[in-house]
């Protein structure tokens, strides 16, 4: 990169700039992240796991019975008794707000999220944390972003 101290230079100089600016926040990169971010959320959850890293206590011996009448698995719980939950998480990026927002598509399955991440299910109100991301998972994310930009500044500075 060159940089002039005549007029010209200053102006030139800002749109570099602006270009770094709006290469290190684009749409591309924010979406990376955020869909890396799901599949950190469905590969955990279908492993029984929540965000902390504890498993999700198992389902009841009622809802075993009903799990196990329509082939469900009932080895540990993993929150797909249709899949419409998980398979609702979307993402949306917005860059001019430099934000990406992972989200459930319908209500239902917000109502159901809801349940089990604060008010809790069945009769005992057992909660399963799954919609959330672990300090590691956070790091291997911001990591992640780090190479974005790095790469970006490589190729612009």
């Amino acid at each position: 990169m060159s940089f002039e101290a005549g007029p010209g230079g200053v102006a030139g100089f800002k749109d570099r700039l602006e270009a770094v600016r709006a290469a290190l926040i684009n749409e591309d990169a924010l979406s990376s992240v955020s869909r890396a971010a799901t599949e950190m959320i469905l590969k955990r959850t279908d492993g029984g796991v929540d965000f902390e890293g504890t498993a999700f206590e198992p389902y009841s011996s009622a809802y075993k019975k009903a799990r196990e009448k329509k082939g469900r698995p009932l080895d540990k719980a993993d929150l797909r008794s249709t899949g419409q939950m998980l398979d609702d998480l979307a993402v949306e990026v917005n860059t001019a707000e430099k934000r990406s927002e992972i989200f459930f598509k319908s209500e239902e399955s917000v109502r159901k999220a809801l349940r089990h991440q604060v008010s809790g299910v069945g009769k005992d109100k057992v909660l399963r944390r799954f919609f959330g991301l672990s300090e590691e998972e956070k790091s291997g994310l911001t990591g992640m972003y780090s190479a974005h930009v790095e790469k970006v500044l490589k190729e612009n500075i």
